[in-house]
């Protein structure tokens, strides 16, 4: 051969079809080499067809290769899809332009659309694909899709169910019958990821209830004649029921058998329960995790009496290795200087394994705030004596600058600005500047935490602010700033001293804008110079959104003349918060806040009226105006007319109860968007009344300054790009004449 030609390619590259032909120029025509060499460039997988010709010319002989190319992909849409995005879909798709057309692939994707459809809940989705054909030879992949309506659960019928009843199992499983107002809730969807885990769950609740051979069948699923509904029929084979005729401990024994025993909940006489047995595993292997066997295994073995429908269980122990923690490495942090992490780490390389250590350490880690996800995972070491620890995190962006506007019911406009960054130059600090204008208040305020000041265990914030705040009455505008050190006594508990200085200016007038009225001597202003210790037991999963865990705080402030304070108090504070997560991302939530104020050390002087507590509102007692509850005195309505009439003025209190309880509940988490149920009680009570818990329920006068105000409501709560805004509707249970039967309030920030 004396040439070789390639035609017809456009693709794939003439140089890349020669290097597969081992045809040589310069070598005569060898028809076994051009068959391996068709093969060979066919293997490609970018031709459909491929001939040979041989030819002379000008007394040349030249071999010619015709290459028929298989069309590319030059776009794929989607047509029919309202429900669902062309973005949603083509993640779900494994073609991509400008591929090489591949039919087997094109039919796949219709089968991996359809079945994200179904996932979605449209049960009858069909979907077909076209190729159509473009001017250049190539390509578009057109999907059709015929979405139909969301198929609606209209009944679940259990057959075999003896032991349990149905209303019992449907409390369990996640599809539900479609019932009036059942949208809201998501009643009436099939989700067919989410029907396969229910039929789990059914078999996990009978072995929870004593029945550990209860098996649960394939389903059968009817659709309606319409198309709109289904019908679906689940068979249940309960077996017998057991109970538990004895536990022991066997094995590798670390403590002693008896120790162990105890540690158990399991015991004879109980119906058996799967998820005790597990927790029972969890325990021991937890005892020998944190003695450094890393490697400790439990197996729960079952010594079954048919006859007496009796099951023994035996926990057999394998200790393995006793290891020390090896290396330590932490990876993902591009931003986070690894000090940061590590100083949350509970674990040290050469200590003795521990299982609670790990655990607590990923939770130290994670309620840092910065990462988007914490995973601590163990890897053998090569020494089989030490075993080395990853911690991976995912950082997630911490500096935020947030510019809102908005409109209250109360605060009539509201503009904030907020640049804050809560991981300072990576070395875990917080920095915020922000402002604030709206009707009830102007605030500028500059604030700087360091979390290990210096490197140790004390905590630094410093704060400088210049705030004018809108009361009922009285306007109260003050400058100044803090400066606070915090030590961590255990883990969870914190002692916080902080001292603060700032000029007050009160004057009459607030929302009501009466600025003729005072009060004498609580009008008082100038200089408070105050220091305060606050004790706080915090074990919250998450300290801006809280699902479960507590936090308890107890504080003390005095303002005294020895600290040059023009302005002399006492103030006492206690506050509990607790977080229950319940089930579908549900959260009960409660708080429980008490303060005294007192002029003990004043001499006499009354406490200054901005210092004294106002309730109402939507940070203490929603259903009500802000700082509307609490006592009040009747003052002229014009100081400087003494024929002027009586009106009433909100004084505050100097002691304060508030109980708050909640739900929160997930709407669109994808947006950050919940609802929120909740119920109110609270009220502040001056110096000649006595902190009550009595409801204004109960009280058949129309005269509540003595006794707890109540109220009850629902809101919705999103986590926007400027920040928590909450928008809520609350409804006093026993409202005055003078109050009102429904308020609502628009706020930024969080509740608790």
């Amino acid at each position: 051969m004396d040439e070789i030609r390639v035609v017809g390619n456009r693709r794939a590259s003439t140089d890349e079809i020669l290097y597969n032909i081992h045809q040589k120029i310069g070598e005569p025509l060898r028809l076994e080499t051009i068959s391996a060499d068709i093969k060979r460039v066919f293997r490609m997988g970018f031709f459909d067809d491929i001939q040979v010709d041989v030819d002379e010319e000008d007394g040349k002989k030249v071999l010619t290769l015709y290459a028929l190319e298989k069309p590319a992909i030059a776009s794929i849409e989607f047509v029919g899809n309202d429900e669902l995005s062309d973005e949603d879909l083509m993640e779900k798709v494994d073609l991509r332009v400008p591929s090489i057309l591949d039919l087997s692939k094109v039919k796949s994707n219709e089968e991996k659309i359809r079945a994200h459809y179904v996932k979605e809940g449209y049960y009858l989705a069909e979907v077909s694909s076209k190729i159509v054909e473009q001017p250049d030879g190539d390509v578009g992949i057109r999907y059709v899709i015929r979405e139909f309506p969301k198929v609606t659960v209209k009944s679940i019928t259990l057959v075999g169910n003896k032991a349990l009843s149905d209303s019992e199992l449907k409390e369990h499983i996640f599809t539900r019958e479609a019932y009036f107002l059942g949208f809201m809730s998501g009643a009436g969807e099939f989700k067919e990821e989410e029907f396969k885990r229910d039929l789990q769950r059914i078999a996990a609740y009978y072995a929870d209830s004593g029945y550990p051979d209860a098996r649960v069948s394939d389903p059968q699923i009817r659709l309606s004649d319409d198309r709109e509904s289904i019908y679906i029929t689940i068979q249940i084979n309960e077996g017998d029921k057991y109970t538990i005729s004895g536990v022991e401990v066997s094995g590798d024994l670390i403590v002693e058998r008896a120790e162990l025993e105890a540690m158990l909940e399991l015991q004879e006489g109980d119906d058996f329960k799967i998820s005790t047995l597990f927790a029972d595993v969890k325990r021991i292997r937890d005892v020998y995790l944190d003695d450094g066997y890393a490697y400790a295994n439990v197996e729960p073995k079952r010594r079954r009496d048919m006859d007496a429908k009796t099951l023994q269980i035996i926990y057999d122990i394998n200790k393995g290795n006793r290891v020390r923690f090896g290396q330590i490495r932490v990876v993902g942090n591009q931003k986070t200087a690894d000090k940061v992490i590590r100083r949350e780490l509970l674990i040290n390389e050469g200590d003795l394994y521990s299982g609670t250590g790990i655990e607590r350490s990923q939770a130290g880690v994670q309620r840092l705030g910065f990462f988007e996800k914490v995973d601590i995972t163990t890897h053998p070491a090569k020494d089989k004596n030490y075993i080395d620890v990853q911690v991976e995190v995912t950082e997630r962006p911490t500096g935020t600058f947030q510019v809102g506007a908005g409109f209250s019911s109360v605060e009539s406009f509201i503009a904030t600005i907020q640049v804050s960054q809560e991981n300072f130059l990576g070395r875990g600090q917080s920095l915020t500047a922000q402002a604030t204008f709206s009707g009830l208040r102007q605030l500028f305020n500059l604030q700087f935490f360091e979390p290990y000041f210096l490197d140790t265990l004390w905590r630094l914030r410093a704060t400088v602010f210049n705030f004018e705040f809108l009361f009922t009455d009285f306007t109260r505008s003050s400058t100044g700033g803090t400066i606070g050190f915090g030590y961590p006594l255990l883990r969870d508990l914190i002692l916080d001293i902080t001292y603060t200085i700032e000029g007050v200016d009160v004057t009459p007038g607030g929302r009501l804008g009466h600025q003729q009225r005072n009060v004498g001597s609580l009008f008082k202003g100038g200089i408070t110079s105050s220091i305060g210790t606050t004790l706080m037991w915090d074990t919250r999963d998450n300290r801006l959104f809280p699902t479960s865990g507590f936090t308890q705080q107890v504080g003390v402030e005095i303002a005294d003349e020895a600290l040059l304070s023009e302005n002399e108090f006492t103030r006492v504070n206690g506050t509990s918060r607790w977080y229950f997560p319940l089930f579908f991302g549900f959260v009960l939530k409660f708080n429980v806040q008490a303060g005294l104020i007192s002029n003990w050390n004043a001499g006499g002087e009354p406490v200054p009226i901005f210092e004294r507590f106002f309730v109402g509102g939507p940070n203490s007692v929603r259903g009500f105006q802000r700082s509307s509850l609490g006592p009040t005195r009747h003052v002229a309505a014009d100081a400087s007319d003494p024929a002027s009439p009586l009106t009433e003025f909100n004084i505050g209190g100097d002691k304060q109860f508030i109980f708050n309880a909640e739900i929160e509940i997930p709407i669109l988490t994808s947006v950050g968007i919940k609802g929120v149920l909740f119920a109110d009680a609270g009220n502040a009570f001056d110096n000649d009344q006595d902190l009550s818990v009595k409801l204004d329920l109960f009280n058949k006068e129309d005269q509540f300054d003595d006794i707890l105000r109540t109220s009850i409501g629902f809101g919705l709560r999103w986590l926007s790009p400027i920040g928590p805004l909450r928008f809520e509707w609350g409804f006093p249970l026993a409202p005055t004449a003078k109050e009102d039967t429904l308020v609502f309030e628009f706020s930024i920030g969080n509740s608790f």
